[in-house]
């Protein structure tokens, strides 16, 4: 009798879920996402594999969320609606709705920074929206220069190594935007003597010429790095005893990182024609680097190395 208790109870459960999942396919068809949400849950909740439900869950969502962006669109919340849309369209990629409604907040963001965000000089507002414009369409070459001008006026019109980038791609893609040119004839300008002196450093490492490396070193790197072995010795560290087994050790990270290739130049952030910052990667270590070089004595020297503020997806 028990045993067919539990028959009739499973069989009742299932008929209830089916019967759900049919209420809520028609919620759904009639545009009603939320009650189509809340059925298709209780469906999932006690018949996990139910087709039904598991085929419109996903797109009743993706209809609610279309709704929500069509009603931030009209109260002029793009931003908003930008996001919505992208969980809509992850979803379901084939809601057209979706699809239709990230054009027109799309468009609508475009007007915002030429209308209203640059003749208001909002250089800080600009960038994210120019940002948001280039995820969805990366095709337009223009947004990059916008972008561009605007980290660059909100830097005070001085070099960051974020702007350099920006102006890098940009000059790329815009080949006669004269402001674009402009900079890059300034960046340019600057930047061969702190490259040489770069390229100097690689060639002492990659050849292992103590002499050289040191000959390259500010006073107060050298200072930092006595410091260090002064630690490594204290700590008994086998390896680097002094300045000589400092060196070996650094040599053989820098061929491990290098992995047989060249080491990047991301990019040259002069600071004056006597400081600057040189960004560059290695093959092997998941990061970006800089060295920070200064001029003393009549020539530039490396005053420190440490990671970049740069991260690896603006770079590749």
């Amino acid at each position: 009798m028990k045993k067919y208790l539990i028959l009739a109870i499973s069989l009742s459960l299932v008929c209830t879920a089916c019967t759900k999942s049919q209420r809520g396919k028609w919620a759904f068809k009639r545009g009603n996402y939320q009650r189509a949400i809340e059925l298709f849950e209780q469906v999932i909740a006690t018949d996990l594999s139910n087709p039904t439900a598991q085929t419109y869950l996903p797109l009743a969502k993706s209809g609610m969320l279309t709704d929500e962006a069509a009603r931030a669109i009209n109260a002029g919340r793009m931003e908003e609606a930008v996001r919505l849309l992208d969980e809509a369209q992850a979803l379901d990629p084939k809601n057209t709705d979706a699809k239709t409604l990230m054009q027109k907040a799309i468009e609508s963001l475009a007007l915002s920074i030429v209308n209203t965000l640059m003749p208001a000089k909002k250089w800080e507002e600009v960038v994210p929206v120019a940002d948001i414009i280039i995820k969805h369409q990366p095709g337009r070459n223009a947004l990059y220069g916008v972008k561009a001008e605007a980290l660059f006026h909100a830097a005070k019109e001085t070099y960051t190594s974020r702007n350099i980038l920006a102006i890098q791609k940009a000059a790329g893609l815009l080949p006669g935007d004269a402001f674009l040119q402009a900079r890059m004839q300034e960046i340019s300008t600057r930047s061969p003597a702190f490259k040489n002196a770069f390229f100097a450093y690689l060639k002492a490492l990659d050849s292992k010429n103590i002499g050289a490396w040191k000959g390259l070193l500010h006073p107060q790197y050298l200072t930092d790095v006595n410091a260090d072995i002064k630690r490594f010795v204290q700590n008994e560290d086998p390896e680097i005893k002094d300045i000589g087994s400092f060196f070996k050790e650094l040599c053989i990270d820098h061929e491990k990182n290098c992995g047989g290739e060249a080491v990047k130049i991301v990019c040259i952030e002069p600071l004056s024609g006597e400081h600057a910052f040189v960004h560059f990667m290695y093959k092997n270590t998941p990061k970006v680097m800089k060295i920070e070089m200064i001029k003393t004595g009549g020539s530039l020297k490396l005053y420190r190395e440490e990671d970049s503020e740069l991260r690896l997806d603006e770079v590749e």
